[in-house]
């Protein structure tokens, strides 16, 4: 099946919307007695307008055999022959449109509708005539609603998080590095300012809350590429080299895992991209012979994550390190800056004696025996648990509340239920961690759905019968079955074709030193960080969803380095 994403900003009644955009069925044009004289594909264009008097107005254009149809119809109507009245109603399927008075034969091909009360009623009109004259049928596989105090809220908490993380990166960088800490702290501000501003100049895609985060992780990236190189000047200084020595053979020993974390981070991001991107774009293309069984995808929230993930990735290599080396090589070019303990090196007399290293490799039995029981004790847990999938997974809806104060769950759920004509619903208390509102999700798996009317049904018990507790609505969200289904299965398969471009990369990368053997074994220290974060999301009982599955994807890119 296709697939086309439709976001649209300030709407009053996103159920109008969903009906407008999920209408289906022959567009005709019929008299009284329902005999139907055009049809949609008789009509070439439709546009909602003002008359000469400012009153609203549809304009219709038909083809050529249509403006033949629709004279000989409009001929008929008038003269009231056989028997029919002077309407001509328009139909979309089985549901009436409208039924504009036909007062004379329209011999020109074109015609207009008048009487109507409104301009956005015009509106409607003119789009459903266009969209019934084209061979496509709609189905609903997925619907939210936000609320823009939400989206204001996460957008604030976001930004403060990210101003707080940036402060106290500098902090620690200047505490550890000293010089280059300040050169660092300088490079990453301009990098943070230009990755934003080319965002802003280039937007790409809309910016979601996993977008935001791709920005963090990405500036993280950077700090990583910097602490990287301090370390390796300061193990040069530690060794005895001079100054310039160190700072040549630092960059040059620094570059390499810089290059390698960045390159695994792409690949994640272009993986998420080709799933989850529009299928006309460049990596969705390219990795068609990997998704292509399951369709073009519509989770723009995580396409918007690769996307500033990707676009960070790439701005760092020029500001996460050749920026800051050129600061760091110019404060070593001025003599009142040349004292090796401002680039990390330990005051005379204060050289610390140097620990004894751990002999990882003779303890790896031991290593490997505690990672495989952690695997199998987490794979036990998910078992005897289960594993909470969100409905974004596995269909269904889910109505997202704040509300202030304590409440007793079980009653509310009652008044849930009956408000909802439900009883399979699911209550689950916590916190947005954007916002500090307190929330109540209300899950209903399976196929069904929910209308905002039935929400407003909802808010009006609630706060009927819990005044003090002040339930407001934050999100409303419907998903096919179907549909959660299939974005499971990709986000799955996402993930172990990441696995696997990983495991090549490493294998070509360090073919003198392990090649393939080597990769394989840093695929499984992978899978063991990946089935530690999974394992929290069991025993906490949070759902998983589209965001986790773009969580695990940068742990991906992100724990390689460590390996």
């Amino acid at each position: 099946d296709n697939g086309l994403r439709v976001e649209i900003p300030a709407i009053d009644n996103p159920d109008d919307v969903m009906q407008l955009i999920g209408d289906q069925g022959e567009l005709q044009f019929r008299d009284s007695k329902g005999n139907v004289k055009v049809r949609g594909e008789h009509v070439a264009d439709a546009r909602s307008g003002y008359d000469q008097n400012g009153d609203p107005t549809v304009y219709l254009e038909f083809t050529t055999e249509g403006a033949k149809l629709f004279a000989s119809a409009t001929k008929a109507i008038a003269a009231k022959e056989d028997g029919v009245d002077n309407k001509l109603s328009i139909y979309l399927g089985d549901r009436l449109i409208s039924s504009p008075t036909v007062s004379e034969e329209i011999a020109n091909g074109q015609a207009t509708i008048t009487g109507i009360d409104s301009i956005d009623t015009a509106k409607t009109i003119a789009s459903v005539i266009k969209s019934g004259s084209l061979e496509i049928a709609f189905e609903i596989s997925e619907s939210r609603a936000i609320t823009a105090t939400l989206g204001d809220n996460v957008l604030d908490g976001a930004m403060i998080a990210a101003a707080i993380g940036l402060v106290v990166i500098f902090a620690l960088m200047i505490i550890f590095y000293k010089g280059m800490g300040v050169a660092s702290s300088l490079a990453l501000m301009i990098y943070v300012i230009l990755y934003v501003a080319i965002l802003a100049i280039f937007p790409g895609v809309q910016l979601t809350f996993p977008g935001i985060a791709g920005i963090i992780l990405a500036i993280g990236m950077g700090v990583d590429a910097n602490v990287i190189t301090a370390e390796r000047i300061k193990e040069e200084l530690k060794n005895g080299k001079s100054l310039d020595g160190a700072l040549k053979s630092g960059f040059a020993r620094g570059l390499t895992p810089i290059i390698d974390g960045n390159v695994t981070i792409v690949i994640v991001a272009i993986v998420l991209m080709g799933a989850f991107g529009p299928s006309d774009g460049l990596f969705a293309k390219a990795l068609h012979f990997v998704f292509f069984a399951f369709g073009p995808s519509t989770a723009g929230t995580i396409y918007a994550f690769g996307y500033t993930l990707l676009t960070g990735v790439l701005l760092n290599f020029v500001f996460g390190v050749f920026a800051t080396r050129v600061m760091i090589r110019g404060a070593a070019a001025i003599k009142a800056l040349r004292n090796p303990w401002l680039y990390g090196a330990a005051k005379p007399g204060q050289e610390k004696a140097e620990k004894k290293p751990v002999d990882f490799v003779s303890l790896r039995k031991k290593f490997l025996t505690i990672s495989a029981c952690l695997m199998a004790a987490i794979l036990l847990c998910a078992v005897v648990f289960g594993v909470h999938l969100d409905t974004e997974f596995t269909g269904g809806a889910m109505i997202t509340l704040s509300y202030e104060g304590s409440f007793d769950q079980a009653t509310v759920q009652k008044t849930a239920a009956a408000a909802l004509e439900n009883t399979g619903l699911t209550l689950q208390t916590g916190e947005n961690v954007a916002t500090g509102d307190q929330t109540l999700k209300i899950s209903m798996p399976g196929t069904e759905t929910v209308t905002t009317e039935q929400v407003e049904n909802l808010l009006d018990s609630l706060n009927e019968n819990y005044p003090d507790n002040q339930f407001t609505q934050l999100s409303l969200s419907n998903v096919s079955a179907a549909m959660g289904t299939k974005f499971l299965q990709k986000s799955l398969v996402a993930v172990v074709f990441a696995l696997v471009l990983i495991l090549l990369y490493i294998a070509l990368r360090f073919k003198n030193i392990g090649g393939l053997t080597g990769g394989m074994m840093a695929v499984l220290a992978l899978v063991n960080d990946l089935m530690v974060v999974f394992g929290t999301f069991v025993l906490l009982r949070t759902a998983l969803d589209g965001n986790f599955i773009a969580a695990m994807l940068t742990i991906l890119g992100y724990s390689i380095n460590a390996v």
